[in-house]
């Protein structure tokens, strides 16, 4: 099997001889170029990725030239930034990018996803072109496609990453969001969309939700200045709202622990239920874990009449009900829950959606009955506080 070909484009020496060594140590064909050389290069090399060196000073204007080639030189390209140049290069059409400082086995790890799948790859950069040709909904079909059902994780991280800045291009800072919260609950590390959201949480005045994703993409990549200038400018911000003292410490705080309600020893009949309903086993698994840190018993369930035929089983004292479920919607369920089928004692019920800031969503659940709503993020902690403040009532003792 022949080695799959790469193109290193830099006009950096040192760059060039940090990275090419680790691309072919790991079985990659490594040619290099300056950025005068690139496109003679495309046109005899024939790469399945293009590395880019955006650092230098020409760095995103080589980056903007080799995004003009033509369309049958339509190789991705993998750009190396700067912090201070992450937006401009997105805008200038990167497919992926790595900030400085770059880590080899981050490389290694992007490289090899990309070039993977050549042809989903390039199904990617033409959904770039369409955005630089202003063809921002058919870009956004292909793109969100690609992100439901790309064969690689970080291909379709990226496809969705793109759609939400499509989304923001067009002014619909909602859709946006919501392209960003479908990446993290599949790639909780993509920093980047922690930082798009505490963008638009800040611009909407949802200054706590912007700090706590300000929080997080820190604690993902605590070396990278600009998260840090832009997490400070927000603590600033909050503080001038709140009429308190900014506390600098916030740009290295780990996030903290939510207090356990239960002891470990605590016996069983002690502790509180909670019904989780989620069709996302990855967010039932990490719900269910972050429930049971906070000394909840938890009964989960893949849809809504599983979780109606639990109810009648358990009696929990609380529901988590996702919004959107095959069969009956969590808004359905809760519907049935509060009317007809538990008139003298129902179980208080949270609706879980990533839709929760949409005042139409919080319609909908203040209709179907329901105790509150939370939006789902990556980070637990708002829900553990909304369901010990709805348990705040004595527990009910399981029945035998």
């Amino acid at each position: 099997m022949s080695q799959p070909n790469l193109l290193v484009v830099s006009d950096d020496v040192d760059f060039s001889r940090q990275v090419s060594p680790t691309l072919r140590a790991d079985g990659f064909r490594v040619v290099l170029a300056t950025p005068a050389d690139a496109l003679a290069a495309l046109a005899t090399e024939y790469p399945e990725l293009v590395v880019l060196d955006a650092t230098g000073p020409n760095g995103l204007e080589a980056g903007r030239g080799l995004q003009e080639r033509p369309a049958h030189f339509d190789v991705p390209m993998l750009w190396v930034v700067e912090p201070e140049s992450e937006k401009d290069a997105l805008f200038a059409g990167a497919c992926a990018l790595m900030t400085r400082p770059i880590e080899k086995d981050d490389l290694l790890g992007l490289v090899r996803a990309f070039v993977e799948d050549r042809e989903a790859c390039r199904d990617l950069q033409a959904c770039l072109r369409l955005l630089q040709a202003d063809i921002i909904e058919e870009a956004v079909f292909r793109l969100r496609r690609l992100a439901d059902s790309g064969p690689v994780l970080a291909l379709r991280s990226w496809a969705r990453h793109h759609a939400g800045h499509a989304r923001l291009r067009q002014g619909d800072s909602q859709a946006a969001a919501e392209e960003f919260f479908d990446l993290l609950a599949e790639d909780p590390v993509f920093w980047w969309a922690h930082v798009q959201l505490g963008l638009l949480f800040h611009d909407a005045g949802y200054d706590e939700e912007s700090l706590e994703h300000f929080r997080h993409a820190v604690q993902l990549h605590p070396d990278l200045p600009e998260v840090r200038r832009r997490l400070m400018h927000a603590v600033h911000e909050i503080a001038e709202v709140l009429d308190e003292a900014p506390e600098p410490e916030l740009a290295v705080q780990p996030l903290r622990p939510v207090a356990p309600v239960a002891s470990e020893e605590q016996e069983e009949g002690e502790r509180r239920t909670v019904l989780l309903a989620d069709d996302s086993e990855l967010a039932r698994a990490m719900v269910t874990e972050s429930l049971e840190k906070a000394g909840f018993r938890v009964l989960a369930a893949a849809d809504g009449a599983e979780a109606l035929a639990l109810l009648d089983d358990h009696q929990p004292d609380l529901m988590i009900l996702d919004g959107v479920m095959p069969g009956a919607s969590g808004f359905e369920v809760c519907r049935e829950v509060k009317g007809e089928r538990m008139k003298e004692e129902p179980p208080a019920v949270l609706i879980f959606s990533a839709l929760a800031a949409k005042a139409e969503e919080r319609r909908r659940a203040a209709d179907a009955g329901a105790d509150g709503m939370v939006a789902k993020s990556t980070d637990d902690r708002g829900l553990i506080e909304a369901v010990q403040r709805l348990l705040s009532r004595p527990p009910r003792r399981l029945l035998s």
